[in-house]
């Protein structure tokens, strides 16, 4: 026996050290964040700001901002930008960066805008600060706040960290509030009453978790008008399980006669059996009040103080809440009820067991049931007093158990590990903790998205004290599920995460196996054979107990095929397909599968002969390809090799890539070339290859203008003069084609002629080419320089050679250059213009 123990002491010693080395390679290999958010401090309300990351990566890289540590929708390049910042902006901003190799997270940056700054303390009941009652906002911090005895836990979870404010109506109304814009986990709670010890809530509606988004709370109520001055309802802004920062307070008071319906009694949330029943309650006060309950945010028909549930399984797992309206359209919602299923040893249910959007709230369950173990305590807590133990709570070898939940409405926490080294975004938290030493299996097979899985030990006061102890992401039986083992220890509370891809939720059903369930060591391998030909399969298996063996062919059983070995003789096209094999014991099943098929060469269909795309789009070009694997491809076009991938992904594509492609096809047991290439056609909108030019024409002679466009589809033309749409008639043809013409130019003919060019993609317009009568030589526009010279622009016949002479005195003249004019305009300058009291030009033509 001590053998056994020192061999068992020195596994998890060398599984320690595996998973220490794995940690830092991964650390290695992650993201590496090079520039990171900067602080935005004391912004005025309507600026815009911009937060940016600059990091390297291998590969491309992939971002996440959060706020307050919950991803903000949509947020995913290197850049973040707020056009009009409000209060409600505020809190703290981090970036996750990921690539194939993992994720790091950057420091919050914090944003702050500027709104009154509270510096008086507001820590004790007694110092609470006084808002103006009808409207305002403001910032403070709790950050040296303490709790008071006999002080409420504010909405159940307060953590000891509240500052208080007060608030003293002389008439009656509603008051909504809202920490929107903190950046940390707030609660928030609303009383009346005069010393700390003697506080009534306002009601069950009234305190708030996190309906203000991201973390914070928002909450509104009635208040009736205050006659005695030395009264006050008082409002406490605490932290999440001790969380601190700055507090943001915004708050709107109406005075109205209108009331908010008051909810006395809402839904709990709780673990059912499945298949059981469920009726769900709810009670509420308010003229003409009616309650219609809400599925997962989604409104059912059912209009009543109760709602009855039947057949309780995954499709109705989730959180259900009642909306409250009363006769005058005001409307309250209750805080959901998050209902869960539980399957335990195959059959009964553990209705204790629960999943948890928060760590914290993980944690102090967690811990509740340690406690209550160490003191053999076996009652179970009353609906009223509700405090879940660990998932399990407490099991052996041989114990099984599958939860199931829903994170379509969760969140990440400030701080919380990047599980499995996936960015996510939708985590739900457990805890389990065992009475012997044995392997835990943990998976998510059988959940409705794509999600990864972490485990963790230490003692749960913060992210920071735990250890991560494994992590996976895709490992389950579809790929998308995923799958950890480990060798748990006694009395340890192991807690785990469950967060989605790329931040999704959905149904999970984490499936926990405890003891040592078959492990697969040698995997099945495909084979491909000749016709005639025998094929072996054989799979080792390693594990606690005994192990049955099952093998199938094509999903059904083979008769007698009962062990680690299966042979087929004789092979042929009815003995080819899939081959598995189930291995299982007592704590769990795993399957292995290989496929077997006779050789056969490559067989190219192309389905899509003709593809059609826009320029600068993204293009996927694929055939149908049948035949033994591994197939090998290769795409050419115009007999250049394009690449390796079937399909053939084509970014950024251009007219010049418009042709034919093929596809090459090969394998073992032959090569073939596709007889039907894919004709790609990229369309593009109207790019004008030459425009038209400037010129002077003589009086009644023939002109034409000429301009060179392309585009698909093939673009049409409209002439402008002016800016003004030419039509054909008169002397003037093709104003609807690349070539304009005029058969006898007239004065009435001269102005700036433009082209537009149109096509179903889009326009462009040409450039604007100035034509006018060659004759007599005139000024055509002249002007003075800032730096003193004087330009002058002359029009008159085109293919002429001109010189411009100056004078002071109009008897002296010198000349100030020569310029050849191929279209009949030509340019001066004088650069000495202003060194002179008068200055006189003229100009004339040289032979």
């Amino acid at each position: 026996m001590k053998n056994l123990g020192r061999n068992h002491s020195m596994k998890r010693h060398l599984w320690g050290c595996l998973l220490a080395f794995m940690a830092v390679i991964c650390a290695q290999g992650k993201p590496q964040i090079q520039t990171p958010p900067s602080d935005y401090l004391g912004i005025f309300p309507g600026e815009s700001v911009t937060f940016s990351v600059e990091a390297t990566g291998s590969g491309p890289l992939r971002y996440q901002w959060r706020l307050n540590g919950v991803n903000i929708p949509d947020a995913i390049s290197n850049l973040l930008t707020i056009a009009s910042v409000q209060l409600t902006n505020s809190g703290r901003y981090n970036v996750a960066v990921s690539d194939d190799s993992g994720t790091r997270s950057s420091r919050p940056a914090r944003l702050t805008v500027k709104v009154p700054v509270i510096i008086a303390p507001q820590d004790n009941f007694s110092d609470a600060y006084e808002l103006a009652v009808d409207a305002g906002s403001l910032r403070t911090y709790n950050t040296n706040a303490t709790r008071e005895v006999n002080e409420p836990v504010h909405a159940g979870y307060g953590g000891g960290r509240s500052v208080w404010f007060k608030v003293h109506p002389l008439l009656g109304g509603i008051m909504a509030l809202t920490t929107a814009g903190s950046d940390f986990d707030t609660v928030i709670g609303v009383y009346s009453g005069r010393s700390v010890d003697q506080l009534t809530p306002l009601g069950i509606d009234v305190e708030n978790d996190d309906s203000g988004g991201y973390l914070t709370s928002r909450t509104a109520f009635n208040l009736p008008a205050l006659i005695d001055p030395l009264e006050s309802y008082y409002i406490a802004v605490d932290g999440f399980a001790l969380a601190t920062g700055e507090v943001a307070l915004t708050w709107r008071f109406e005075i109205t006669l209108d009331q908010l319906p008051k909810i006395t009694i809402r839904p709990v949330r709780r673990t059912v059996a499945l298949g059981s029943d469920l009726d769900l309650a709810v009670g509420y006060e308010g003229q003409g009040a009616l309650g219609t309950w809400i599925f997962n945010q989604g409104e059912t028909p059912v209009w009543d103080s109760v709602f009855s549930v039947r057949g309780f399984d995954e499709t109705k797992v989730g959180l259900y809440s009642v909306k409250i309206t009363n006769a005058s359209g005001r409307s309250v919602f209750t805080k959901p009820a998050n209902i869960q299923v539980n399957i335990q040893n195959g059959g009964g249910a553990d209705t204790s067991s629960f999943s948890f959007d928060k760590f914290p709230e993980t944690a102090r369950a967690a811990n509740v049931r340690k406690a209550q173990l160490a003191v053999q305590q076996s009652t179970r807590p009353t609906l009223q007093s509700f405090q879940p133990r660990p998932l399990g709570g407490g099991p052996a070898s041989g114990y099984t158990s599958t939860q199931i939940f829903s994170t379509i409405y969760s969140s990440k926490e400030p701080g919380e590990p990047d599980h499995a080294g996936e960015a996510g975004g939708a985590s739900e938290w457990f805890s389990f903790q065992p009475t012997n030493n044995a392997t835990l299996n943990i998976n998510t097979d059988g959940s409705s998205y794509d999600t990864v899985l972490a485990v963790y030990t230490g003692p749960g006061e913060s992210f920071e004290t735990l250890t991560e102890v494994a992590s996976d992401n895709n490992s389950g039986l579809d790929g998308r599920d995923s799958k950890v083992v480990l060798p748990a220890l006694a009395n340890t509370i192991y807690y785990i995460a469950v967060d989605g891809v790329g931040g999704a939720g959905g149904i999970v059903k984490l499936n926990l196996n405890f003891g040592d369930p078959p492990v697969i060591t040698n995997a099945l391998l495909s084979q491909v054979v000749h016709s005639g030909s025998n094929a072996t399969f054989r799979v080792v298996a390693n594990g606690s107990a005994a192990m049955s063996y099952r093998w199938k062919h094509a999903g059904t059983n083979i008769s007698g095929a009962t062990g680690p070995t299966l042979t087929v003789l004789n092979v042929d096209t009815g003995k080819t397909g899939v081959y598995s094999v189930t291995v299982s014991n007592l704590v769990g099943i795993v399957s292995d599968s290989a496929q077997l098929s006779i050789g056969l060469p490559p067989v190219i269909t192309n389905n899509t002969p003709q593809v059609t795309t826009v320029a600068g789009s993204t293009v996927s070009l694929g055939m149908s390809v049948s035949g033994t694997d591994p197939l090998q491809y290769e795409w050419q076009s115009g007999g250049v090799t394009l690449g390796t991938n079937a399909p053939l992904t084509l970014s950024n594509v251009q007219p010049l890539q418009a042709g034919n492609y093929y596809l090459i096809a090969r394998n073992a047991f032959g090569v073939v070339t596709s007889s039907v290439p894919i004709a790609l056609i990229v369309q593009f909108a109207p790019v004008i290859n030459s425009q038209p030019r400037a010129r002077t024409i003589a009086t009644s002679s023939p002109l034409t203008l000429l301009v060179s466009a392309s585009g698909n589809p093939a673009p049409s033309f409209q002439w402008l003069r002016n800016g003004a749409a030419l039509s054909n008639g008169g002397t003037v043809s093709g104003a609807d084609s690349a070539a304009l013409s005029i058969s006898s130019f007239e004065a009435a003919d001269a102005g700036l002629y433009q082209v537009r060019v149109t096509n179903a993609l889009g326009e462009t317009n040409s450039s604007i080419a100035s034509i006018q009568l060659a004759s007599p030589l005139r000024i055509g526009g002249y002007t003075l320089a800032p730096d003193g010279s004087f330009d002058v622009q002359l029009i008159g016949p085109a293919e002429m050679l001109y010189e411009l002479e100056c004078s002071t005195n109009l008897v002296t003249w010198s000349s100030l250059g020569t310029n050849y004019s191929f279209d009949g305009f030509v340019s001066f300058r004088d650069a000495e213009a202003t060194n002179h009291l008068h200055r006189f030009y003229r100009t004339k033509t040289l032979p």
